[in-house]
């Protein structure tokens, strides 16, 4: 085996682990930002009732 073929024997094994590790992490990530999105929707509901609830007691407020 000559000495290019042994170097792109390497570039390619290096190759291959680092696109797999990138799969990975692209995956965690993937999961991470779903997380996060569904924790923003969460909130933005709470907000919604809170700002309702605020504008019912300003009226309530108004009317005493």
């Amino acid at each position: 085996m000559d000495l290019t073929k042994v170097v792109e024997t390497l570039r390619d094994i290096i190759l291959s682990e680092l696109r797999e590790e990138f799969r990975s992490f692209k995956a965690e990530i993937n999961g991470q930002l779903k997380g996060y999105a569904l924790a923003l929707e969460s909130l933005n509901g709470r907000m919604g009732n809170l700002e309702n609830e605020l504008r019912n007691l300003r009226q309530e407020l108004r009317e005493v």
